[in-house]
């Protein structure tokens, strides 16, 4: 789809520069101590596999990895942080940005001696982290689909649950009384602070983040926001909720999607591809504040945009959303744009694949969780990388790969190994040359490559671009010497 703005571009460094790039400023108490820090993830981006001992080959190396992880002062706080705080610098210069919240569980099951490890949503012990990934809104198609590029983290919380999981006696009173889970959302949009003149920032979270002080939150720090309702919330003033005034509201028109085929997981049914219309709608509200909310909250102004499947097949759940934003949308262009906006939610669901699937955390063997946190933290930054890669392929598939994002010696190695493309290399087509290294086949057929394969194709990749450095550096060295 053509583009109204610039194709967004992103530096594929070596190994050794990204990691000075990303952890080279952490404070951990001692200069020698960020120097391994910078070593030991170096060698993760190169060979990537969770485990040190299957990244790290020298002993002398991976022993000075363990004592690293095990500092009191190397925290998943102070590895993230310069990358944090460089993220939210980029999120205060002019332009559109949105950060966009989630939380996923990392399964440390089969790990039965590590320890500090809580409960997880299937019943099983592990860590539970939040992530809040900053986009910047590098312009749009003429339907609405926005063109955009990862910045990283702006903010990311690691937590554990104890106690029984089964236990459900607690009353809401109760809970409301003490520290919740349900806390942690838009912390990054109390942290960050009001956006300076000149910018503009968008909160985007699913269902679980519809909570009516994550509006007040937003608006009070003059962020706008785009959640999907979840709650038929009452309206002020009126009778009825939110969910009775947008069905109700005027149809604005039908757009037409095509929806990918959708592979069966942990609580998501498998679904087969197919073309879908959706009728739009969309209100302007008054929501009143909940009335077991102590102290009372004003009422909060807000659109609702409805996209309603209709003509689903039989058997066939229809498509619903209900999306609660600021931003003004009372005709089929805006009210659309808001929809297709709140669909760059799947660029942290990639992200958070990455982050299990692609750098394989839940294999790392530490035994602590004050130790797996930090490693954690380095491949939370890790994931961004390749996260970035994949979105440019394919929201940019055929677009130029711009002079200096990748290194020359990395297209070099792809091009002795597979010539150089017909049409020149872009975003996609390094992509999937980097999958075939990891075994991924390339057939029509095959759609885009997955995690897994592009993860061991980088690896064959860095290691060959090692190589080629290496023989060239020992040419020049036998030229100087003979």
């Amino acid at each position: 789809m053509p583009d109204k703005g610039g194709t967004a571009s992103v530096e594929i460094l070596d190994a050794n520069h990204w990691a000075v790039q990303e952890f080279g400023e952490a404070e951990l108490g001692d200069v020698r101590r960020t120097r391994r820090l910078v070593e030991i993830s170096a060698a993760l981006a190169t060979s990537p596999g969770g485990t040190l001992s299957g990244t790290v080959t020298k002993w002398s190396a991976l022993k000075r990895g363990y004592e690293l992880f095990s500092r009191d002062a190397v925290t998943h706080e102070s590895v993230t942080e310069p990358h944090l705080e460089r993220t939210r610098e980029l999120c205060c210069e002019p332009g559109e940005f949105v950060v966009i919240e989630d939380t996923t569980s990392v399964d440390f099951e089969t790990h039965l001696a590590m320890e500090g490890m809580g409960w997880v949503d299937n019943g099983h012990r592990g860590l539970h982290v939040h992530s809040a990934l900053a986009l910047r809104m590098e312009g749009e198609a003429e339907d609405g689909t926005p063109s955009v590029s990862i910045l990283g983290l702006v903010r990311q919380e690691v937590w554990t649950r104890f106690g029984d999981p089964k236990n459900r006696s607690e009353t809401r009173s109760e809970r409301r009384q003490r520290p919740r889970e349900s806390q942690r959302w838009a912390k990054a949009v109390t942290e960050m602070g009001p956006p300076p003149a000149g910018v503009r920032r968008t909160f985007i979270a699913d269902r679980e983040s519809d909570i009516f002080e994550v509006f007040v939150k937003c608006q009070s720090e003059r962020w706008d926001f785009i959640i999907r309702s979840k709650e038929p919330r009452r309206l002020f003033g009126e009778n009825g909720s939110i969910h009775d005034a947008v069905a109700n509201a005027k149809l604005l028109g039908e757009k037409r999607i095509h929806m990918r085929a959708v592979s069966a997981t942990l609580g998501r049914k498998a679904m087969a591809a197919r073309d879908v219309v959706l009728q739009i709608r969309a209100v302007r509200v008054t929501v009143k504040c909940p009335a077991d909310r102590r102290p009372q909250l004003a009422p909060v102004i807000l659109y609702a945009v409805e996209a309603r499947e209709v003509g689903a097949p039989a058997g066939v759940e229809p498509l619903h959303w209900i999306l609660l934003t600021t931003w003004e949308c009372m005709d089929l262009k805006a009210a659309w744009r808001v929809a297709q906006t709140y669909g760059t939610r799947w660029i942290i669901e990639e992200y958070h694949k990455a982050l299990k699937t692609g750098t394989a955390i839940e294999k790392a063997q530490l035994s602590t969780r004050d130790r797996i946190e930090p490693l954690l933290g380095v491949l939370a930054i890790l994931a961004i990388r390749l996260t970035n890669m994949k979105l440019l392929a394919r929201v940019h598939p055929d677009a130029p790969l711009p002079e200096g994002a990748m290194g020359p010696e990395y297209i070099e190695v792809l091009e002795a190994q597979f010539g150089k493309p017909k049409n020149g290399w872009t975003y996609s087509t390094v992509l999937i040359a980097v999958a075939r290294l990891g075994g991924f086949l390339a057939r029509k057929s095959d759609g885009m490559p997955g995690w897994i394969t592009i993860w061991r194709g980088w690896r064959v990749l860095e290691v060959l671009v090692q190589g080629a450095n290496l023989v060239r550096r020992n040419r020049r060295h036998l030229k100087r010497s003979g």
